[in-house]
């Protein structure tokens, strides 16, 4: 009688006749990808890529990093104790970066469109609204303005203040963090308050002020947000940079399905925000390309110069660094 063959000799036997297309793939070495959370709605990309596994394939595990805010990211990711940092203008970027330090924007993550909802506003009590005071800037002289020196709000009030022949000097400025500002507007500390979303609809929807102007009328068009790598994946791993980059823009084009169902219910698990809060809030618009308007940059650093807060221009190349959204797009064409 013959010996029978046993199974697993059988299926190694196989597989060593099948075309090399036919054999297993090797699924993808993972690389742990850091980056800080918030809970600012222009993060919700990043969250729906994320829960819609668009790094999965990718190799890339994503890990959310809280940190107190951009003082604490922005020396986080040039000391590569950070890969990935979604930011809004400051100073302290531009002095970063004319000092050397290897970080770089990467893609867009939101800008003031000229039509749609206002994502960044300056509000006020509905009293004064009303009042007429405010229907010419020159009504602003002499009033309490909050918001924060090294946010974009203060460089949408400066732009404010040029826009009606007005210095600081004619106001009192007060320096105020966003999470104090509707708390403020309540109890009349201050009249005008500049803010963004979530905060914008919680003041709102608190009664304890009113839209007044939108911020996309003193700087339209401006590139408040961005994408941001440090040294790892500019420098160490550019690959993993790539592929992160090629997640990035999956979730920014479920993002910009806008608010459906699974975006709301993903966004609002993901921020601890309600979500009736995430629905009625104004999601800012992000380029699905991933492309950056530097001319944004360029424009706020000749200000933040004239202003004192930086210590020298960045030109393009030492700030913007497309290749990572060349590549994806690349890839996501492929795709489609």
């Amino acid at each position: 009688m013959k010996a029978r063959r046993s199974l697993p000799t059988f299926l190694l036997l196989m597989s060593m006749l099948l075309p090399a297309g036919f054999a297993a793939a090797d699924p993808p070495e993972r690389t742990k990808v850091r980056i800080m959370n918030s809970p600012y709605m222009s993060w919700a990309v990043i969250h729906l890529a994320k829960a819609n596994g668009c790094f999965d394939d990718l190799g890339i595990d994503v890990e959310f990093v809280t940190m107190r805010g951009i003082r604490e990211g922005l020396p986080a990711l040039a000391q590569g104790r950070l890969d990935v940092l979604p930011g809004f203008i400051t100073p302290g970027y531009v002095n970063l970066m004319q000092r050397g330090a290897g970080i770089r924007i990467v893609a867009d993550k939101g800008y003031m469109e000229a039509e749609g909802c206002p994502y960044r506003a300056f509000l006020a009590s509905r009293e004064l609204v009303a009042s007429g005071r405010l229907d010419s800037f020159e009504g602003l002289r002499g009033l309490r303005i909050a918001g924060e020196r090294t946010s974009t709000s203060y460089y949408a009030l400066s732009s404010l203040l040029r826009a009606g022949n007005l210095t600081e000097d004619d106001i009192e400025w007060i320096d105020l963090p966003t999470p104090a500002k509707q708390g403020a507007l309540e109890a009349g500390a201050v009249d005008i308050v500049n803010a963004s979303e979530p905060w914008i609809t919680r003041i709102v929807q608190s009664g304890a002020g009113v839209i007044w102007l939108p911020a996309r009328d003193v700087v339209p068009g401006f590139q408040h947000s961005f994408l941001m790598f440090g040294p790892s994946l500019l420098e160490k791993d550019r690959e993993a940079g790539m592929k992160f980059m090629v997640g990035y823009l999956r979730g920014v084009r479920i993002y910009n399905e806008g608010k459906t169902d699974h975006n709301v219910r993903v966004i609002a698990g993901e921020t601890g925000l309600e979500e009736t809060l995430v629905r009625d809030a104004c999601w800012p618009p992000i380029r699905s390309t991933g492309e950056y308007d530097t001319e944004s940059l360029l424009t706020y650093q000749s200000w933040a110069f004239e202003e004192g807060l930086i210590d020298g221009l960045v030109p393009v190349e030492g700030f913007w660094d497309p290749a990572f959204i060349e590549y994806a797009n690349r890839v996501l064409a492929e795709e489609h």
